[in-house]
Order: C-alpha cells, then sequence, then structure tokens
C-alpha cells in the first residue's frame, strides 16, 4: 500500500484486496481511493479486506474501528 500511495491512479481497476491492514486507518483510505477517482471506468468499486479470526490483523482492524469513532 505504501509504494502506491501517492501519485498512482487506477481508473481501470474495480476491485481491492486489502490482506494486511495498517495501524493508520487513513492509508487504507488512501488506497482505496487510488481507485475510486474521477475518470473510474468501472460502475461499482469493491473493498475486500480479509482479516483472520483471533489474529493480530483482527486486533488491528478492531483499533482501526475505535480510532475512527
Amino acid at each position: 500500500m505504501k509504494a502506491g500511495g501517492v501519485g498512482l491512479n487506477l481508473v481501470a481497476a474495480s476491485s481491492v484486496f486489502i490482506l494486511d491492514p495498517w495501524w493508520n486507518a487513513s492509508v487504507e483510505d488512501q488506497c482505496v481511493n487510488r481507485i475510486h477517482r474521477i475518470g473510474q471506468k468501472a460502475e461499482v468499486v469493491r473493498v475486500r479486506k480479509f482479516v483472520v479470526t483471533d489474529s493480530v490483523e483482527e486486533k488491528i482492524v478492531s483499533l482501526q474501528g475505535k480510532k475512527k469513532v
């Protein structure tokens, strides 16, 4: 996510798959916004986040939710 976070627009893409969540949810938001841009060719942009139950990633996602509130 960090490598493509700046200066990369993917207007032909229609899906985002997040396999490794970041502590800072704004990094993920920026990744999704690389696809959801003016000139987007797909009608719907799908975001899929994969999180394993009882994992560190699940705790990160929980923390992200608490930070957004």
